[in-house]
């Protein structure tokens, strides 16, 4: 670091459960300026208004500073000792009354601490929710091929787009099928075309397109099907949140720790959490950057991190992975989603964010590691002479050495080869014949 000259550090920042890719600016090793990162599939070196505008909420003397509980300041260590006893509880049940509810979540790193707390407190359950989801194109997934799927647009390989908003025409006259108007128009839709629906249009709407992609030749050349990135889509987040306030009503809920967002602020008039998260005999955690209406609500709050300001990892819109590093210490002594997760297992519930995060790829390069060995193995015992191993993996590309390719992976902002793998799937039309087929165009 030299005084007055820029720094830059990729980085990378989740809207939705879906990372774009960064450059970010730091001057004395302070971040003053974000660029898309050219190298991310994500970006490609562009950014949106909610990324340069991150910044700023870095430096927003508003955010929330301190730990607090019941609105009055206390220390992180008394939070830590009161929730430890509070787990401890909730063990002999197996933490039947233990719910976390995120906003979605794509981050490899915490999906993994989640399934783990799952052996430990296996009754216990993650509800995923934020107003603007995926919910529609979810279940129109499922009405066209049975099981729900991320969709994977390939923008690099399509000429045209096709939104699938329902529109008004004019009334035409019938074009004969197979006449040569229809056979050059059919002709021309079919060459590097898709169609998009819009994320908020219902899901037959999201069902009619996969069958029309499907039917224009369009799988496999300018889209591409993968499992979800998300987990726990084999219900809405809706019918999550529905059941987590069935539960809260019928007493079944004992721990409610709400992991960043303002869901007493942002939740259906219908599914309010207001009020519910205080009630006596319960305890109320709320990790988020700003004392809002949820923090009021919960005994204790917990000031977050910002993105800039710790460790994390994410999936871009084709699942390739990045690795979220920070630019700056924590302005506020705050604490982010990996942390606190992490106070919920028996051992090892003080480790950081950093810790965490590079623990979890490390293990993925042991597992490659394994997997390369036996197939090595395999390879010696059905050759006759001997054969070099092929080449191990980590983090995706040739290893050298852990720590050389986690540093290659932190630079870059890309970890290579971890783009989701393509879902062969077979969209039918079968929908059709349900009764919100009928209501084409009109939103649930």
């Amino acid at each position: 670091m030299l005084p007055g000259k820029a720094d830059f550090f990729a980085t990378a920042m989740s809207v939705g459960g879906v990372a774009t890719g960064l450059l970010a600016k730091a001057f004395d090793g302070r971040p003053v300026k974000v660029e898309g990162n050219p190298d991310h599939p994500g970006s490609l070196g562009a950014t949106d208004i909610y990324a340069q505008a991150s910044i700023l909420g870095m430096y927003d003397p508003d955010r929330s500073q301190e730990v607090t509980f019941r609105g009055n300041p206390k220390n992180y260590e008394g939070f830590v000792a009161e929730v430890r006893a509070a787990i401890e509880q909730n063990r002999a049940d197996g933490g039947a009354g233990v719910r976390f509810l995120t906003e979605t979540i794509t981050s490899p790193t915490l999906i993994d601490q989640i399934a783990k707390i799952k052996t430990e407190l296996p009754n216990s359950k993650w509800i995923q929710y934020e107003p603007i989801n995926a919910d529609n194109a979810m279940v129109g997934a499922k009405m066209a091929f049975g099981s729900a799927v991320q969709t994977i647009y390939k923008f690099d390989k399509r000429s045209r787009r096709r939104s699938a908003s329902p529109v008004r025409h004019r009334p035409t006259r019938k074009m004969p099928r197979g006449s040569p108007r229809w056979q050059k128009i059919w002709s021309s839709t079919r060459a590097n075309r898709w169609l998009l629906p819009e994320k908020n249009q219902s899901p037959v709407v999201h069902a009619l397109a996969h069958a029309m992609n499907a039917a224009l030749g369009n799988v496999g050349q300018t889209l591409v099907y993968a499992d979800p990135f998300s987990p726990n889509t084999d219900k809405t987040q809706v019918e999550q949140l529905r059941e987590l306030i069935a539960d809260i009503d019928g007493g079944k809920v004992k721990m409610l720790v709400i992991l960043g967002g303002n869901p007493v602020y942002n939740t259906p008039a219908d599914l309010k959490l207001r009020g519910a998260t205080a009630e006596q005999g319960r305890t109320a955690v709320h990790l988020g950057l700003y004392f809002d209406e949820t923090a009021e609500q919960c005994q204790w709050h917990v000031a977050e991190k910002h993105y800039l300001e710790g460790w994390s990892d994410a999936r871009a819109y084709d699942g390739t992975a990045s690795i979220v590093q920070p630019l700056i210490a924590p302005l506020y002594d705050g604490k982010n989603v990996h942390e606190v997760v992490q106070l919920f297992f028996k051992e090892g519930f003080d480790k950081k964010d950093y810790d965490i995060v590079k623990a979890y790829w490390q293990r993925q390069t042991s597992r490659r590691r394994s997997r390369q060995g036996r197939k090595t193995q395999r390879a010696k015992r059905r050759a006759a002479a001997p054969k070099l191993p092929r080449p191990g993996r980590c983090l995706g590309v040739p290893l050298k050495s852990f720590e050389d390719n986690w540093r290659k992976a932190v630079h870059d902002g890309v970890i290579p080869n971890t783009a989701a793998a393509a879902k062969a799937v077979t969209a039918t039309t079968a929908f059709l014949s349900q009764p919100e087929a009928k209501t084409l165009g009109k939103r649930p």
